[in-house]
């Protein structure tokens, strides 16, 4: 079994390295068409579904393994926030009487009923206090074969609340720094860009991200060994003042890039922003 499971981490490594060889990043540049695109936000939809329901929530995965998993599932995260930004670049807004025919099949459009970063939403539901109120219900197998990777991508539903995922043991120790990481990296990206004249496209995509990590977090009922990590490095002082507010940890961890957006010239931030503050 562990030989089994450190397969499949070294699958997912590798997928993930693939999906950002295709697609790059504002950093780097892209050169992705659309159809690339489509095609790596599906597979990093799908990736992150696997880890998420199918290794963290096993009780034969070994830590080490576990571990791994929600590494990549924070790259996962970067995959489809860079997915966002590459999309925005490759579709302005249409021309009115624009020519149509260019001779190049469309990419598929993503389902809009799931998340486009459903893996930024794993890494928030591995940090949640478990309810004890959700049951796992008797047809385990059963449920466990309805919201599948394979089902939940292809019929574009988010899973159930007893099929979120759950962080098993001190897993949510190890999530909660991804987590963290993941969203200073994202405010620090949209706060950047307001400075910028970036075109009209790429701001929406990046506050529609910015938007659903503080809706997230606004809503986010931390566990305790994620409110724990929610500052390893921080001066102790600080870190037990994080351990003394709870649930608000992480907003408190992530006080001065909040404090940021609190003169966003969006509206829609701002008041997300206060929705937390």
């Amino acid at each position: 079994a562990r030989a089994y499971w450190e397969a499949v981490l070294c699958f997912l490594q590798s997928s993930l390295a693939s999906c950002e060889e295709i697609v790059g990043s504002p950093d780097v540049g892209s050169t992705a068409t659309a159809s690339e695109v489509a095609g790596a936000t599906l597979l990093a939809q799908a990736l992150g579904d696997l880890c998420a329901h199918q290794i963290l929530p096993k009780e034969n995965v070994s830590e080490e393994v576990s571990c791994g998993a929600i590494a990549v599932l924070e790259g996962l995260a970067r995959v489809q926030s860079n997915c966002a930004w590459c999309a925005a670049t490759l579709e302005p807004p249409p021309q009115a009487g624009a020519n149509q025919g260019s001779g190049q099949a469309p990419a598929p459009a993503p389902d809009s009923s799931r998340p486009k970063f459903s893996n930024l939403g794993h890494l928030f539901d591995l940090c949640t206090q478990a309810n004890p109120t959700d049951s796992q219900g008797e047809d385990e197998e059963e449920d466990s074969a309805l919201f599948s990777v394979v089902a939940l991508v292809a019929s574009g539903r988010s899973p159930s609340k007893s099929q979120r995922a759950v962080a098993k043991g001190n897993l949510a120790g190890v999530a909660a720094p991804a987590l963290l990481q993941r969203l200073r990296k994202i405010i620090s990206k949209y706060v950047a860009e307001e400075q910028q004249k970036s075109p009209s496209q790429v701001k929406m995509a990046l506050e529609e991200e910015t938007l659903f990590a503080l809706e997230r977090l606004s809503s986010l009922h931390a566990s305790e060994a994620a409110y724990r990590a929610a500052g390893p490095q921080a001066p102790q002082s600080a870190k037990s003042a994080c351990e003394l507010a709870a649930r608000q940890a992480f907003a408190m961890a992530l006080l001065p890039q909040l404090s940021s957006l609190v003169t966003s010239p969006m509206p829609s931030i701002r008041s997300a922003v206060r929705r937390i503050l």
